[in-house]
């Protein structure tokens, strides 16, 4: 009966973790103007499986749930969006396409040294924050996405790229960030988790926690709202420091 339980408990953490899948996969392509009704077809998605290395749908769904692959590019095989970019002449005339002097800036404090009437927005998929290094990449109909440059979701497309430059820094921006504490599940570990956040004034956006299949360990997810680089570098290092915490990892979606 207690093997029983277990077993039951378990796929109702799967499931769980395969809904939450399925939910991020249908708000990106809402997000990106495609028909999810089209795209959520079970027998389209399993034929990318193969490319991820899952066996089948609900496999590739718990992979996007636990977020051990990138929801772009399960986007991206998905739709094919990719095809739909800018070829690369249109693209190496756009970025010939100077202005002496001109910068063209948005609210985040980045800039595109030398091109104008171009919209630049920060990638939700690595969150760079003030301080990071960061590089720019041009997209069809979004403008420029600005990208911390160690993120995964950029490699393969240097010829997109463009260099982006930080400004001075304004106190009154934010930025979000989503961190994963890795530790051995014991009491009041959530409630030593907020009170290091509120030390360094980090605000809490979101939280969500995850046991591991051993019972034991446990992920932990933040969404926090910071202004810069070096206060999140102080967070990390000082959530590191909590009793029965392994690991504090910044992720990417």
């Amino acid at each position: 009966k207690i093997r029983s339980f277990l077993v039951k408990e378990e796929n109702e953490k799967r499931q769980a973790t395969v809904e939450r899948g399925e939910k991020y996969l249908s708000d990106e392509l809402k997000k990106r103007g495609f028909d999810e009704k089209e795209f959520m077809d079970r027998q389209k998605i399993e034929q990318i499986c193969g490319q991820f290395a899952v066996s089948g749908y609900n496999d590739l769904m718990y992979a996007l749930g636990s977020k051990s692959v990138s929801l772009i590019q399960v986007v991206e095989k998905l739709t094919n969006q990719k095809k739909n970019l800018m070829d690369n002449d249109s693209l190496s005339r756009l970025i010939q396409k100077r202005t002496n002097g001109a910068k063209r800036s948005d609210e985040n404090g980045v800039y595109v040294e030398g091109i104008e009437n171009m919209k630049i927005s920060l990638a939700g998929c690595c969150m760079p924050v003030f301080g990071d290094d960061i590089v720019g990449f041009i997209t069809k109909g979004q403008g420029v996405k600005v990208h911390r440059a160690d993120c995964p979701n950029i490699v393969g497309d240097k010829n997109r790229l463009i260099k982006v430059m930080w400004e001075e820094k304004d106190s009154n921006v934010q930025y979000d960030c989503w961190l994963k504490v890795e530790a051995m599940d014991r009491p009041y570990l959530i409630s030593d988790i907020v009170t290091v956040l509120a030390q360094y004034k980090a605000q809490l956006t979101g939280i969500n926690s995850e046991v591991l299949p051993d019972r034991v360990a446990v992920s932990v997810y933040l969404k926090i709202r910071i202004s810069d680089g070096e206060q999140l570098r102080l967070l990390m290092a000082n959530l590191k420091k909590l009793d029965s915490v392994d690991d504090v990892v910044r992720m990417i979606k």
